[in-house]
């Protein structure tokens, strides 16, 4: 018979044991519902995410071969299905620009053809717009209106809502002075109003747009033709009963514009570390104070969602409630992604070294304030590792090592170069590799091989486009030199022309 400390004894130690196993359990179940990643592309996500009614996340994605894909991807079996797929640009210098909205009604997007600015007179690593297509991708694939370049560089704006589509110069027009809607029934325009009193305007210009449930919501700059400087205003409208339910001037400039389907309106102000909000019950504007530490940063899209918030803060996402209320959210580390936010659920891309990941983030589950802005891969590093002297194989493949500490990928050149300032290509070879050290099979020219059969071998410089660099076109970085050589019979002639560097690969 077991006496009563004996009982004790070894109640306490099961109670022990239970309380070990709960503390495990609750320690590793949050990780696993805090963030997710739940798709990775090694080539590039772009344009989203955006979310469609069905809950699917819409995203699109670049391809090796200059392709570009629109996904939707479902957050619980991670199952991907092909919307739209559009060719590689026949233009070297050429970029497709995509731009995709939604929150849970009709997934809507611009895609705008873009040519590499180069030569004298232009701004090294500027886009000039040449053609734009607006589409809607689901509930249904189709094309909404295509248009060549719009007057002054303007681009076009889509974003769809529950049964609408709303646009600002997305029907080739020749200004953004009017926001256009298309729904089952029909369509209508609302157009920017001119400013009040006796001042001559020029004509407004729609600047941001969202949509969210019945609910569209932009900002109209106004801009004197003389005396004060210019003017915004904030526009609410009922796309069901065509109702303006706001109109209010807006003090200092906008950032960013987020909207929830009650008709909430988010302006993010980085100059005051706050959010302005209103909505029809509460039109007033009203500074929400944020915690220092917290400010939001320049937005490409803010979430919102009841009484909730999802923004871009220094490095990473938080989110805050309409009192002030925020935190970091778990393991959100990035910037200049767009967000969607279904109310518990934040959508955000974060690029690594080496993918880029679809996170899903439980809002909930507070995080620690990210490591060092996630703008600046600095960390993303690739060394030569190997010797300097590359044989060529019968083929016409080498193998050269990098070392990656932190993961990488992008394109690597071997070219030969002359005069400092003038190079052909030798050879190349796509790369993606998690953290360490690799053998990287490079493809070389019939003439290279042919060159690096002559005695001495062939030199030629390594080049490489990171495709973790937000901008790979004007950045380029060097592993140095390599010499190579080959049992092909010796030829110093042929191959291309020496020329001014190849632009970047595209993403």
């Amino acid at each position: 018979m077991i006496g009563r400390s004996e009982r004790s004894r070894r109640l306490a130690a099961t109670l022990a044991a239970v309380g070990l196993v709960l503390t495990l359990a609750l320690a590793i179940a949050p990780a696993a519902a805090r963030a997710a990643a739940i798709a990775s592309s090694v080539t590039g996500f772009t344009g989203g995410p955006a979310l469609a009614a069905d809950g699917r996340v819409i995203l699109g994605e670049h391809r090796g071969d200059g392709a570009l894909r629109i996904l939707a991807i479902d957050p619980r079996s991670k199952a991907k299905t092909q919307i739209a797929r559009f060719a590689p640009l026949a233009d070297p210098l050429g970029l497709s620009l995509l731009h995709l909205t939604g929150t849970g009604g009709v997934v809507a997007g611009t895609l705008d053809t873009a040519h590499y600015a180069t030569g004298p007179g232009t701004i090294t690593g500027s886009w000039k717009p040449l053609y734009t297509r607006t589409l809607t991708l689901l509930p249904s694939f189709a094309l909404v209106s295509a248009c060549p370049q719009l007057p002054n560089g303007l681009q076009a704006l889509a974003a769809g809502g529950d049964g609408f589509v709303a646009t600002v110069g997305g029907g080739c027009a020749t200004d953004r002075s009017a926001v256009s809607f298309r729904t089952a029934t029909g369509s209508f325009g609302v157009p920017a109003l001119p400013e009040a009193g006796d001042r001559p305007d020029i004509a407004p210009d729609v600047i941001a747009l969202a949509a969210d449930g019945p609910m569209a919501a932009w900002v109209e700059l106004r801009v004197p033709v003389s005396g004060q400087g210019p003017s915004l205003e904030v526009v609410l409208l009922d796309v069901d009963t065509q109702q303006l339910l706001l109109r209010i001037p807006l003090g200092g400039f906008v950032y960013g514009i987020g909207l929830g389907a009650d008709g909430t309106i988010a302006l993010p102000d980085i100059t005051t570390c706050s959010i302005r909000v209103l909505s029809p019950a509460a039109p007033a504007i009203r500074a929400v104070p944020l915690p220092a530490g917290l400010c939001p940063q320049a937005l490409l899209s803010i979430g919102v969602a009841g009484d909730r918030v999802v923004y871009q803060a220094d490095g990473g996402y938080a989110v805050s409630d309409l009192q002030g209320d925020a935190h970091w959210l778990a393991d959100g580390a990035g910037s200049g992604s767009p967000i969607a936010f279904d109310g518990t659920t934040a959508y955000v891309l974060r690029k690594d070294c080496d993918a880029d990941h679809l996170l899903a983030i439980d809002v909930d589950a507070a995080g620690a304030p990210p490591p060092h802005p996630a703008h600046a891969l600095s960390t993303c590093r690739v060394r030569r590792s190997g010797a300097s002297q590359l044989r060529i194989s019968a083929s016409g493949h080498l193998k050269l090592g990098l070392r990656c500490p932190a993961g990488c990928r992008g394109t690597l050149r071997l070219v030969q170069q002359r005069g400092g300032h003038l190079e052909r290509l030798a050879g190349s070879a796509d790369y993606a590799q998690s953290a360490g050290t690799r053998a990287l099979a490079a493809t070389v020219a019939p003439f290279a091989r042919a060159l690096a059969g002559c005695a001495g071998g062939m030199h030629v410089r390594a080049v490489l486009y990171s495709a973790a660099d937000e901008d790979v076109v004007s950045k380029r970085r060097t592993l140095g030199s390599y010499v190579l050589s080959s049992r092909s019979r010796c030829r110093r002639s042929g191959g291309p022309p020496f020329a001014a560097p190849l632009p970047a690969p595209r993403p």
